[in-house]
């Protein structure tokens, strides 16, 4: 929907990313109104602005949430698969999901919710996968998408711990020496994605939420 009218993205999902383009930088907008909303984590509004800068204008910032909502049926399908739902039944629980109306009006503007969810589940379903087969490769994916997932909101690291613990810690646990085995690259990754925007905030105005 064109142009963006929703409260949300004029409040402040549109005021993070110009500001950024006016500034140069992904700084908090301090002396913008709503300043407290501009210092949320930013990465899907990084993706928005990236859209935004491609056309010249907020024509295409919804795309990553119409994307996030692609990525969301398709997790949802594997994710029930591998909980042991028969084909049929997980398409049409993936369908049934994309067909509500909440879900679907996630990618009518620049919402993050979807994105972070679709991380998430992303995150749920590698990180049971490494739980059944003890594959490196299958972590790594799991806390790179936690680290994506974090960069959306304030709860994305206590549901990617959730996540963890789930799949990692509920019994019978994943012994310490199949997880020691996973790189520390995907680790540093997720810390960083993580805790990019919570040090900016520490380091703008003293607090690491606000």
């Amino acid at each position: 929907r064109n142009p963006l009218t929703d409260r949300d993205s004029l409040q402040y999902h549109l005021p993070m990313w110009a500001h950024w383009v006016r500034s140069g930088n992904l700084s908090v907008a301090l002396r913008e109104p709503l300043e407290i909303y501009t210092a949320y984590p930013g990465t899907a509004e990084l993706l928005q602005a990236f859209a935004g800068w491609a056309a010249l204008d907020d024509a295409l910032a919804p795309w990553p949430a119409i994307g996030a909502l692609v990525l969301l049926g398709l997790v949802t399908r594997r994710l029930a698969l591998r909980l042991g739902a028969a084909s049929p039944l997980a398409e049409a629980g993936a369908v049934l999901l994309m067909s509500e109306r909440a879900v679907t009006a996630l990618g009518r503007g620049t919402q993050v919710d979807g994105l972070m969810a679709a991380w998430t589940l992303i995150a749920l379903h590698f990180a049971l996968r490494f739980r059944a087969h003890r594959t490196p490769r299958d972590l790594a994916v799991a806390l790179v998408s936690i680290g994506l997932a974090s960069g959306c909101r304030f709860t994305g690291p206590a549901l990617g711990m959730l996540v963890l613990l789930t799949a990692l810690a509920w019994p019978p646990a994943v012994p310490f020496a199949a997880v020691r085995r996973v790189s520390w690259t995907p680790w540093l990754i997720a810390g960083v994605l993580t805790s990019f925007w919570l040090v900016r905030n520490l380091v703008a105005t003293g607090n690491p939420l606000y």
